[in-house]
């Protein structure tokens, strides 16, 4: 995943990672400066002043995580920036003792890497347009394993034939030359 995260990013702009620009902290802080209802709070009032200022809609919450490694909390949501229903894409990191904003991620909308990310990732797990569309992926995905099987049994089978050829062949001259 990583290869082909630093391909997208040579071509298109992507957002940063921030789970890889927060800095660690020096000693691990195991639990926050903030109580949890704390801190669900701040991370409400900073999502809704984000979807706010970027235009966007917040469908419902996914998940509030604490991090002690870089004592930062993540909030997810399911906005109208994610494709689909089934991943929550949209986070904030907040820090967990000030709730300082340190960052956000918009699955789609602010970067053109992120957006085609995003899509192949949910296209790919056909976790878009319902059952309908997972039915019409399974036949195609049995449709080509099909494909594949009958054509290794077509080029068995010809090989088999020509080893065979040869072998009669071979059998004739050394006939021929033998009489």
């Amino acid at each position: 995943m990583k290869s082909i995260t630093l391909s997208m990013q040579r071509m298109f702009s992507m957002q940063p990672d921030q789970e890889e620009t927060i800095p660690q902290l020096p000693v691990m802080q195991v639990d926050p400066g903030l109580s949890w209802p704390a801190a669900l709070e701040i991370a409400r009032s900073q999502m809704a002043s984000l979807a706010e200022k970027k235009g966007f809609s917040i469908r419902y919450e996914n998940s509030l995580g604490y991090n002690p490694y870089t004592g930062v909390f993540r909030y997810q949501v399911l906005s109208d920036r994610d494709v689909g229903e089934t991943f929550a894409g949209t986070n904030i990191f907040f820090d967990a003792n000030t709730g300082r904003l340190v960052g956000f991620f918009l699955p789609t909308g602010e970067a053109n890497g992120d957006t085609i990310t995003t899509w192949l990732m949910v296209l790919h797990t056909a976790a878009i347009w319902g059952i309908s569309f997972k039915i019409f992926i399974t036949f195609v995905g049995l449709f080509v394993t099909v494909l594949s099987a009958t054509g290794i049994y077509i080029w068995w089978k010809k090989r088999q034939a020509r080893l065979i050829n040869e072998q009669r062949r071979a059998a004739a001259i050394t006939n021929a030359t033998s009489t």
